[in-house]
């Protein structure tokens, strides 16, 4: 009885979900967040178990395997690569991880293990840009037109006062900010095309302002994580990496919705 009642449970929230395309809910999407936190944890461990700390630059050397993720995430859904299940969020993410670990062992034994690692996953990520075809030229004119307005507004206030002064703390929030430009553009300026948004939070936001432009209010959030984290994790290695993870969660997704949109996926 208790073993049917959690695999109903497991079903319900976890695998129907993937099976029939409905996007997340907040049981899995608290899930996944906990699986991660955990998962930063013990990828500070083995760092620190093998002497190795993570920088600033091996961050930044990292951001090419985002992009491959993402833009593999989008051939699988125009069913480019076949549809399976460690091909979507967020298992993806694991299969990527798997491959950075593999390809970031490689590099440790190069001169120059953070341009090596940059390399590596740049030969990936153009790899897989040969199933990239452009179909919605007028989508990309209008995100990378906004993100790149928004992101000249960051410079020039980063320059004025000192914010965002840290590089990565720069990078996290820019990548946040092109996935509210991304959803913003998919979901009100083309709205016609049918697409949806899959996180229930965003749901929830789209909702009460009715238009997703109040997602980028909603992005300010990333502004306070940032902060907690400057200001409470002593640890320069593991403050690094929780800036990665959020660089990434903002990344990821800003350049899926991107593509797909491009593609008309």
């Amino acid at each position: 009885m208790v073993f049917d009642s959690i695999v109903q449970f497991v079903y319900h929230y976890f695998w129907r979900p993937y099976e029939q395309n409905l996007g997340y809910n907040y049981v899995n999407t608290f899930t996944y967040g906990i699986i991660l936190i955990g998962l930063l944890i013990l990828g500070d461990k083995v760092l620190k178990r093998f002497n190795i700390t993570f920088t600033r630059k091996m961050a930044f050397s990292l951001i090419p395997f985002i992009l491959f993720g993402s833009t593999v995430r989008v051939l699988r859904d125009a069913e480019i690569l076949p549809r399976t299940f460690f091909l979507v969020t967020p298992s993806i993410y694991l299969v990527i991880g798997a491959i950075i670990i593999g390809c970031f062992f490689i590099s440790q034994k190069t001169r120059n293990p953070e341009k090596s690692l940059f390399i590596m996953g740049s030969v990936l990520w153009l790899l897989a840009l040969f199933g990239f075809e452009l179909r919605n030229p007028l989508s990309l004119l209008y995100i990378l037109g906004l993100f790149s307005g928004i992101l000249c507004g960051l410079f020039v206030l980063r320059k004025l006062t000192g914010f965002l002064r840290n590089w990565l703390d720069f990078a996290a929030l820019s990548a946040h900010f092109l996935d509210a430009t991304a959803t913003f553009i998919t979901l009100d300026v083309f709205a016609y095309l049918g697409y949806w948004e899959q996180h229930p939070l965003t749901r929830l936001i789209g909702g009460l302002g009715g238009s997703y432009v109040w997602f980028y209010v909603a992005k300010l959030y990333v502004l306070v994580v940032i902060y907690v984290i400057n200001k409470d994790v002593k640890d320069e290695g593991f403050k690094n990496l929780l800036k990665f993870a959020i660089l990434t969660l903002g990344l990821a997704p800003g350049v899926r919705d991107l593509l797909r949109l491009a593609m008309l996926v």
